[in-house]
């Protein structure tokens, strides 16, 4: 609480006469966890500190104050550029992540509510866009909103344009599609929709919380009293991870019917395209006429399917995987 005064919370703002001493906090931890046996690479300061102060302790970062017009962003810059600076002496090889922003609105000038949404311009304004070295943030979805745009990386990357920093590597900490009651199966289609738009985006990664206590909102893959009990989005999950190793992306899936998505990407043997449907109607996925084509389901069960010029298929809610050899 002494670092925090006169907040007291301990996820609060530090107080800017304590920034030295939380420096040289980080830098000891950091010489001591980036070495043997803990080789600790990433260190995030805080998580979504664009949360509002909080009277007492949460899980939450906590640095947003809503009587300032970036929502206490710059203070969050601030200790940056203090604390960035110790962690590199300390270990230059480790990798310093913003706080992962929960950013849960876009700033709009004549929406009042929306303030927090200028907390990363407020970080750009005290000059600390080179105080971190990923850019993280949250993007839980709920289950009513499966088929919505991403709408926080390109904002992000928007303000970054706008204020002329250099596009930060980044990274989603959190993701899941969150449902009440639960929706196993929704889950399970949303799995390989994450990964894709991922990697279309050109994202250093998408976390999700494979283990969690299901407390929030049902998110678990595994049954949290049972780990040995998979849900289906583990099976997702597993088969997601196996087609896109090592895939890059190529492009978006073009020429289909509205409410189709799908992206195209290179792989060591071929390529693989990715396609869901917010309804179940037909598509036909371009491959090469000489190719050999391997359909498999959002689960990794065989599809029949015919290279016949083009692979006709029917897409729906859980993502289709064509690879072409």
């Amino acid at each position: 609480r002494w670092a925090t005064t006169p907040y007291q919370a301990d996820c609060a703002p530090i107080n800017p006469s304590k920034y030295a001493r939380f420096a040289a906090f980080l830098a000891a931890a950091v010489a001591r966890y980036s070495q043997p046996p803990y080789n600790v690479v990433y260190w995030q300061i805080g998580n979504e500190p664009d949360a509002n102060i909080f009277p007492n302790d949460s899980g939450f970062g906590c640095w947003g104050v809503k009587s300032d017009p970036y929502y206490g962003g710059r203070a969050y810059g601030d200790m940056l550029k203090v604390v960035y600076p110790a962690i590199k002496a300390a270990n230059p090889a480790v990798q310093v992540l913003h706080g992962s922003l929960l950013l849960n609105t876009a700033y709009h000038p004549n929406i009042p509510a929306s303030l927090s949404g200028r907390f990363f311009e407020g970080v750009l304004l005290a000059g600390a866009a080179n105080s971190f070295d990923i850019l993280a943030y949250n993007a839980y979805v709920w289950g009513n909103a499966m088929s919505k745009p991403d709408w926080k990386t390109p904002y992000l990357r928007g303000l970054m344009s706008t204020y002329q920093v250099p596009l930060k590597p980044m990274l989603i900490t959190e993701q899941a599609l969150l449902c009440e009651p639960a929706c196993p199966q929704l889950q399970a289609y949303m799995v390989g929709r994450f990964y894709a738009r991922a990697l279309s985006s050109n994202l250093l990664g998408s976390l999700w919380y494979m283990y969690d206590s299901d407390s929030f909102h049902h998110t678990a893959l595994v049954e949290p009293n049972n780990i040995a009990q998979l849900r289906p989005a583990y099976d997702a999950y597993k088969h997601a991870a196996a087609q896109l190793k090592g895939a890059s992306y190529l492009g978006a899936l073009e020429g289909q019917p509205a409410g189709v998505e799908g992206y195209r990407f290179a792989q060591p043997a071929g390529e693989l395209t990715i396609v869901w449907s917010a309804t179940a109607q037909p598509v036909v996925i371009p491959v090469a006429s000489d190719a050999t084509v391997i359909c498999t389901a959002w689960d990794g069960q065989p599809l029949p399917c015919i290279n016949s010029g083009g692979v006709a298929l029917t897409a729906d809610l859980g993502p289709i995987y064509v690879a072409a050899r």
